[in-house]
């Protein structure tokens, strides 16, 4: 733990963008699990005035989705678009990584289901579910079923909710 806190001291004395970018995803991933909005708000908006420093680095675009994954927890309507600038980044320095890729379709439902839009994130999400293919580790899969199941469930689609339930159990 001590090194940890070291390397992140010396992370924000220095100018090292992409230590201190990946200290504010953690911090970000903290804030999120603890209900802090507005630390978590804080240090989104700090990570994306970090984004110009970073475009260079090695592993931008996985960067970039998790920070968006993280933000995405705090649940504020308001970080929807601009997570979306930074999915989309993200998604144009991919590489074409299928799993980078897979991930980001599943951001994107998510985003379409917090700004209201069933329709388009139940699309989003199906579209992940369908790419992943025989690809699909049980956790992804569980993840995917789970997002489709609420979101049916709160429009209510309880029938199709309850077996995408049960698939994400299984």
């Amino acid at each position: 733990a001590d090194t940890a806190y070291q390397s992140a001291m010396l992370s924000l004395q220095a100018k090292d963008y992409e230590g201190r970018a990946r200290l504010i995803s953690r911090q970000l991933k903290l804030a999120s699990a603890q209900g802090d909005a507005q630390g978590g708000k804080a240090l989104f908006s700090a990570y994306q005035s970090l984004v110009p420093q970073l475009t260079a680095i090695d592993g931008f675009a996985a960067l970039q989705i998790q920070v968006v994954a993280n933000a995405l927890a705090l649940g504020d309507q308001a970080l929807v678009s601009p997570m979306q600038r930074l999915l989309e980044q993200a998604i144009q320095r991919s590489n074409e990584d299928a799993g980078l890729l897979i991930e980001a379709n599943q951001l994107r439902g998510q985003m379409a289901a917090l700004s209201g839009d069933a329709a388009s994130a139940l699309l989003l999400l199906r579209k992940a579910l369908v790419d992943l293919g025989a690809d699909a580790t049980p956790a992804q899969t569980y993840r995917l079923y789970w997002q489709l199941a609420r979101i049916q469930a709160e429009n209510g689609q309880l029938e199709t909710a309850l077996n995408n339930y049960r698939r994400a159990t299984v």
